[in-house]
């Protein structure tokens, strides 16, 4: 819809980067999953408490996540670029869900969503 005007959009996809984001997405949860302010536990703390393991995890392992300057160099290499692609993935672990997603369908995502966060 810009394309008109000059401007070329490009979609920087760039999966876990190592900045503040996780204690900030997590915010007061990943200090005490479960807990309510009341001081009773919530339906979700098993959800939750998973949620912090799996993104701590994420964001600790050197193969999923990346340092910010990993991003800004794609973001540079697209500003430069006489023709920039449509879209930029950054690191693998972010490649790998979106091969998954695509080839697998939804079925197949919600499969690995359900084993990552299993319900009681």
């Amino acid at each position: 819809e810009v394309r008109p005007f000059g401007v070329a959009v490009s979609l920087v996809e760039p999966g876990l980067i190592r900045t503040s984001f996780e204690s900030t997405a997590m915010g007061s949860e990943a200090a005490s999953p479960g807990a309510r302010g009341d001081g009773t536990t919530s339906p979700y703390a098993g959800l939750l408490a998973a949620s912090a393991s799996a993104t701590t995890g994420g964001y600790a392992n050197p193969l999923m996540a990346a340092g910010p300057e990993r991003v800004a160099r794609v973001v540079l290499r697209a500003i430069e670029s006489p023709r920039p692609r449509s879209r930029y993935v950054i690191t693998a672990a972010a490649r790998a869900a979106i091969t998954a997603r695509t080839l697998g369908g939804d079925r197949l995502w919600d499969a690995v969503l359900a084993r990552q966060f299993p319900h009681e």
